[in-house]
């Protein structure tokens, strides 16, 4: 249980308890440096964890992170910024933890107006309060709406074929540049 005190003021403290070991730094910033080689903190026997912080700290990473492992996150991922992501699953799930139907789910578009970035985007979206998925212009929607999603009108898709399962309503006229077939049915 000797402490081992160094600095004028005894600042920092090198020491074991017992139980456990501790270097505490009582002023300024404790660096851990390497000036030559790689700076491994880690233990010296493998599946002995390692923890970073305190359950209230703050850690920052000054450069790149690189996990060679798998990456849990058990709190909030707010924000990636990224200019190019690839993803290699096969689905990707929006609104995990759901446990309602109160919210519209979907991928915003951000276009912009040539000076604000929210200006001007088109969204893939379930409409919840309609029942449907919908390619719509979500104009001013950054991301954010938790509820429903404000759709300022329809976008147009262009398909290379259409299949419907079930009857279909057009509320405008349809052009047929083509041959058409229709069966099990009349039309007008």
């Amino acid at each position: 249980s000797d402490k081992f005190n160094f600095g004028s003021g005894s600042d920092m403290q090198l020491y074991h308890d017992g139980t456990n070991s501790y270097i505490n730094n009582t002023t300024g910033t404790l660096n851990i440096n390497s000036t030559t080689g790689t700076l491994n903190l880690g233990t010296s026997t493998s599946g002995v964890a390692v923890s970073i912080g305190h359950s209230t700290s703050e850690v920052t990473i000054n450069d790149n992170l690189t996990v060679s492992g798998n990456l849990s996150v058990a709190g909030t991922v707010t924000t990636t910024h990224s200019t190019s992501f690839t993803v290699q699953d096969k689905i990707i799930k929006l609104g995990n933890g759901n446990t309602g139907v109160g919210q519209d789910l979907g991928i915003v578009f951000t276009r912009g107006d040539g000076s604000d970035t929210n200006k001007a985007n088109v969204s893939l979206l379930w409409d919840e309060s309609a029942d449907v998925f919908s390619f719509v212009n979500t104009n001013e929607e950054d991301g954010t709406t938790n509820g429903n999603v404000t759709i300022n009108d329809y976008a147009s898709v262009r398909l290379g074929a259409l299949t419907a399962d079930d009857a279909s309503t057009f509320s405008q006229g349809v052009t047929i540049t083509g041959n058409s077939t229709f069966s099990d049915g009349a039309y007008d």
